[in-house]
């Protein structure tokens, strides 16, 4: 998926869940992770410290997780 400010990249696959950095588009500092949290049975967005987003980021977040979670019911 291709999003106007932020990079999604796939870091880790355990074979049941993957792991992915969230960089700006403009340099690699690290948003925070999208991975499984098992207590939810969900992927989450983990964002680092003194991190801000507005809401097309957020958006774009909350895109990328709702796609992982259907395609784990796919499977």
């Amino acid at each position: 998926m291709e999003y106007e400010f932020i990079s999604i990249t796939q870091i880790h696959d355990t074979g049941k869940t993957k792991v992915f950095n969230v960089t700006p588009k403009n340099s690699k500092d690290l948003l925070g992770k999208i991975c499984w949290y098992s207590n939810w049975r969900r992927y989450t967005f983990m964002p680092t410290d003194r991190t801000i987003f507005d809401s097309k980021c957020l958006n774009n977040i909350q895109s990328f997780i709702d796609h992982l979670m259907n395609e784990r019911k796919v499977k």
